[in-house]
């Protein structure tokens, strides 16, 4: 079997609201899998479809009478999107002709997404304005920042402290977003709100000119205290110290107010008369924070630790919120560090930060891909509506030109591509980070490859290797973020790999109830019917093998 197989179309139809058909699909799917090699794990992902109910066929009439019914329906539309892309021969496409050949695009596109993967790139450029981000701006449009921005690793926390702190003002910022004219118009005279960096990630070594220029625009407003250039080495050392002693939360909120004083070079006696001299020069601040996993390691284990958490994202905001009018923070933090620090009310905490928090939705993640690509070709993207506003099948069309329809020829039996890496780079939770779609680009890139098919400048040998190649990455850094992952991870690498075999029963590897739970929670474990499945993003690098019918499975339960 391969690409070119005519393989039969299985359509289930009249699924009711509710139903499950994943097992149905996985069974199915099984019957094909018999015949395939482990270079072909995309055919057959695309040959059921499931039609919705539809009331219209229960009672049957004459033909145009029901075509008249369906129009417009999902069930109607499934129907012509499978005759479209498997039945009717599409004309032959033939790539654009672009300014640069398709070897000098794809090294563009590499270079670009290696520059960017660390948030390291010191380069000016359009910032693709996201849901997170333009709920942030609506929500301060008209007042002081002090939020927390929550979001996993990767999910681009750095890159947004860089780009605010490159504006210097966070009216500017607005200013520099507001490209469709969605809000109030900012005039330069209205730039009163100065953006200073009072902690940085060790990822801020690559843009130490834009944190010079923000500590030099606050300084020449002649405020008592100066802040020196190295203020966020001084202040990670200073809680360092702090570090070596226990203290509750209460110790830890007038730390913090210690480190906000120290870094205006303790010109002031309390935070209060800051905010005097801010309120009598109309001027108002903003300190970012970043990095503080790096100083913070271990809020899973240490007490001491989550009531640094605790004290500064709860109680010390809340205090600036009620008390201070000229002075904000944004904490960039992540998820699970105030999941660790704040095991009461952390939902209702969470759902307080949830609209600024960094997610990337399916259609978000696809149109990041889109503009990174854009900014890196000049003339990839040029339909009439702006990226940030193009509707998902805008977005779709236009990668079509990156990575083709499917990972094949489009009439093919291989699987829709978009659908394909989302899935392929997804956990069970629908987690996607900015860095996964930007490291899979720079890997998908490394090598131009043969061009097998004409449409598009990634072919399907590239994307494989990339997805795999990018589950090595990922799984190093899970390591990294989450520490009780470690053990796990450990313990099923090191398996025989006649057990590393999808899905498993609940006694192959022994996992306790806590293993269990803590994969669940972070979306590396599904458990269906009493089988254990594993999303593709670890599966690579923890070398699992599929069993008869799991494949397709595990694409249903990622696809949720």
């Amino acid at each position: 079997m391969n690409e070119n197989t005519k393989i039969p179309e299985i359509l289930l139809t009249m699924v009711q609201e509710g139903v499950t058909t994943s097992d149905i699909i996985s069974e199915l799917v099984a019957v094909y899998d018999q015949y395939m090699t482990d270079d072909k794990v995309s055919i057959t992902d695309d040959i059921v479809t499931v039609l919705p109910f539809a009331s219209e066929l229960v009672h049957l009439e004459s033909l145009p009478k029901i075509m008249k019914n369906l129009n417009g329906r999902d069930f109607y539309k499934n129907i012509c999107e499978i005759v479209k892309n498997s039945y009717m021969a599409p004309s032959r496409v033939q790539m654009q002709h672009y300014k640069l050949s398709r070897d000098k695009i794809i090294k563009c596109i590499h270079d670009f997404a290696a520059n960017q993967i660390t948030a390291e790139g010191n380069g000016t450029f359009e910032v693709l304005m996201t849901d997170s981000i333009q709920n942030l701006i609506k929500k301060y449009k008209n007042s002081v920042p002090n939020t927390v921005i929550m979001g996993a690793k990767g999910s681009g926390k750095t890159f947004l402290y860089r780009e605010i702190l490159r504006d210097q003002y966070w009216e500017s910022f607005i200013k520099r977003m507001d490209k469709n004219g969605t809000h109030t118009a900012v005039l330069d005279a209205d730039m009163h709100t100065l953006i200073v960096p009072l902690l940085a990630s060790g990822n801020a070594g690559g843009f130490p000119k834009i944190i010079e220029n923000a500590i030099c625009n606050y300084n020449k407003y002649n405020l008592k205290g100066k802040i020196n250039n190295s203020v966020y080495v001084h202040s990670k050392d200073m809680l360092l110290e702090y570090m070596r002693n226990e203290h509750d939360i209460l110790e830890w909120k007038e730390i913090w107010k210690k480190v906000v004083l120290d870094a205006v070079n303790k010109a002031y006696q309390s935070i209060e008369e800051f905010e005097e001299e801010l309120n009598q020069k109309c001027i108002k601040v903003v300190f970012l924070i970043d990095g503080l996993e790096e100083i913070f390691q271990h809020t899973v284990s240490s007490q001491n630790e989550r009531n640094a958490i605790a004290a500064l994202c709860r109680d010390f905001i809340d205090e600036v919120k009620i008390s201070y009018h000229n002075l904000g923070f944004m904490i960039f933090l992540r998820k699970d560090m105030v999941r660790d620090s704040l095991t009461i009310n952390y939902e209702q905490f969470h759902s307080l930060y949830r609209s600024v928090e960094l997610q990337w939705s399916s259609t978000e993640a696809l149109r990041l891909a889109a503009w990174l690509t854009s900014q890196a070709v000049s003339d990839f993207y040029e339909e009439d509506v702006p990226l940030e506003m193009a509707p998902r099948d805008v977005i779709d069309q236009t990668l079509h030109k990156l990575w083709g329809v499917k990972l094949g020829k489009p009439t093919s039996n291989e699987a829709n591509s978009s659908r394909w890496i989302l899935a392929a780079l997804s956990d069970f939770n629908g987690q996607l980070q900015a860095r996964d779609i930007i490291r899979f680009l720079e890997k998908a890139t490394v090598n131009a490859g043969k061009p097998v098919y004409t449409d598009r400048y990634l072919m399907p040998t590239e994307i494989k290797k990339a997805v795999s190649e990018c589950s090595t990455d990922k799984i190093g850094e899970i390591r990294d973020e989450i520490k009780a992952l470690g053990p796990i991870f450990d313990k099923l690498e090191h398996a025989p790999a006649e057990d590393k075999i999808l899905p498993f029963s609940s006694d192959t590897f022994q996992l306790t109830q806590g293993e269990e739970k803590i994969m669940k929670q972070e979306g590396y474990l599904r458990i269906d019917n009493d089988r254990y499945y594993l999303p593709e993003i670890i599966r690579h690098a923890l070398k699992f093998k599929y069993g008869k019918g799991a494949r397709p499975k595990v694409l249903s339960l990622l696809l949720k």
